[in-house]
């Protein structure tokens, strides 16, 4: 995984440019225009990286930048996902937004966190053990960020990008998130699991935001996608979609190629795994690649790990037809 450090000269400039910029609550088209404009001024050999990383299909699929600028006093952290009104971290989320605004368009989604274009990712009372951004007490598995959709297929309009920024580490410095680039998973496997992985043998879970709050599904009840691949595209360039709420292969040869294929994740993941640090964004293609993240202890009193995540897309032509009257957001 590449790493860059945003200059200190570059991070006071944006600081300063920032108090220019509107609130991205209040005004998010102005907030991003804004942002881009004053983004445009990163230095050449950080726009060089991010032009490569969100263009270039030979890239590797996750970027770590420090050194962005965040709010120097920060509210306790939130347990229920959402912010307070006067609470909100507008330096930070500037940051998140001006560099999500250079890899495409950050979007929401209102079955994810009610389309809010800045998610906040904390630990919440009661959702420790689920396979989500709520969880803390189980390893969250390898996945792809993906969205339910009624055609059965949940990475159709998926975000092509995940964006990362941390706020503030969890206690301990426990909490690891890994990434695998594909190519590196299956050059760990025999060409004829890779080619099972290619078949619709699977069905993934769609997310456990949707089946909790939409679906209203209880308890262990999944909602199960179409059969569908785990691996698409050329060889060279290779996409791969796992879901964290469950895969279900639909025979023993699928269920052989993907318990491979988990294996040589966490043999490749704990190669890259990063302890995030406040300040530091993590890039993350999100059809490149998996992530994950291990488990943490979660104490609920007011400075418990904080990110700030963006979904981007970098054409929102191809999901239109999930288009709100609210701009960027999606159903």
């Amino acid at each position: 995984m590449q790493t860059h450090t945003l200059p200190s000269g570059a991070a006071a400039q944006l600081r300063l440019q920032f108090d220019a910029v509107p609130s991205p609550y209040e005004d998010a088209e102005g907030a991003l225009i804004g942002l881009f404009r004053a983004f445009a001024a990163l230095p050449d050999e950080l726009l060089a990286a991010l032009f490569r990383f969100s263009r270039d299909p030979a890239s590797h699929g996750a970027l770590l930048i420090d050194g962005w600028p965040i709010d120097a006093e920060l509210p306790p952290t939130p347990t229920s996902g959402q912010l307070p009104a006067g609470g909100r971290s507008l330096h930070a989320e500037k940051s998140l937004l001006g560099l999500a605004a250079q890899m495409g368009t950050p979007v929401g989604y209102r079955t994810e966190k009610d389309g809010q274009l800045v998610h906040h990712v904390v630990p919440m009372p009661g959702g420790e053990f689920t396979q989500s951004n709520r969880g803390s007490k189980v390893f969250l598995n390898f996945h792809n960020d993906s969205m339910y959709d009624a055609s059965m297929v949940f990475n159709s309009h998926n975000p092509d990008f995940l964006l990362l920024l941390c706020l503030r580490a969890d206690h301990e410095r426990q909490a690891q998130t890994l990434y695998v680039d594909a190519r590196e998973a299956l050059a760990l496997l025999p060409e004829a699991q890779v080619a099972v992985l290619r078949q619709p043998r699977y069905r993934m879970a769609a997310p456990s935001n949707y089946t909790l709050l939409i679906h209203g599904a209880k308890g262990d009840e999944k909602v199960w996608s179409a059969p569908v691949p785990v691996i698409q595209g050329p060889a060279a360039y290779p996409e791969i979609y796992l879901a964290a709420n469950g895969v279900q292969p639909m025979d023993d040869g699928a269920q052989q190629a993907l318990a491979a294929l988990q294996q040589a994740c966490e043999a490749a993941g704990h190669d890259s795994a990063v302890r995030l640090a406040p300040g530091q964004a993590l890039l993350i293609n999100n059809r490149k690649g998996v992530h994950a993240r291990t488990a943490f202890p979660a104490r609920y009193d007011g400075q418990d790990r904080w990110l700030l995540r963006a979904n981007i897309r970098t054409s929102l032509w191809d999901i239109r037809d999930r288009a709100t009257q609210q701009a960027l957001v999606f159903a």
